[in-house]
């Protein structure tokens, strides 16, 4: 009775549930389907953002105020995402290897709403060096409520990439953008 459902579909998909449900197993596959996804392209029709948009403060995790406004005339990455956030957890790996690849004029800003401590604890556990801030709000030019959310801005404003989800950050065209 049992042999009828013992077919490899099936035992792959109990696996890969299994898998899925382990937590620590869940963010390596997420991160492995991100890789084979790829990462985003830029925009067809890039939307400039207005100084009244990029209006925007957010702290580091010293308590220094940084505004948008500032890095005008430098390429952003502004990444909205948090600690208990799977997607964004299953990101922030190639986040890492984005900013170690990093040495542009390109600014990067990874930015919660969530408690300094939370977040300084979080990556001490994870082990992982990134230019995090927080914030209480968003940028009036974030359209969606779910994270992580990424745009990358280009030096005159305008948004070429607008991610919402998870994304393989590490690709040599996103360094390219940065610089």
């Amino acid at each position: 009775m049992i042999r009828k459902y013992l077919k490899p579909g099936n035992i792959l998909f109990v696996a890969l549930v299994g898998i899925l449900l382990y937590a620590p197993a869940r963010i390596k596959v997420q991160s492995w389907i991100m890789s084979l996804a790829g990462s985003p392209g830029t925009l067809e029709h890039s939307v400039a953002l207005s100084p009244s948009d990029m209006d925007y403060t957010f702290y580091d995790m010293h308590g220094d105020s940084f505004n948008l406004l500032n890095y005008k005339g430098s390429p952003i990455f502004l990444n909205l995402w948090a600690t208990w956030c799977g997607p964004c957890k299953a990101e922030l790996p190639s986040i890492a290897s984005l900013v170690q690849g990093h040495s542009g004029e390109g600014k990067i800003f990874l930015i919660s709403n969530e408690k300094h401590e939370v977040v300084v604890d979080f990556l001490k556990k994870e082990k992982l060096d990134l230019p995090v801030f927080y914030s209480e709000y968003v940028p009036k030019f974030v359209t969606t409520q779910s994270i992580p959310v990424t745009y990358i801005i280009d030096r005159e404003g305008k948004v070429l990439i607008n991610k919402m989800g998870a994304a393989d950050w590490s690709d040599p065209h996103i360094l390219e953008l940065l610089k």
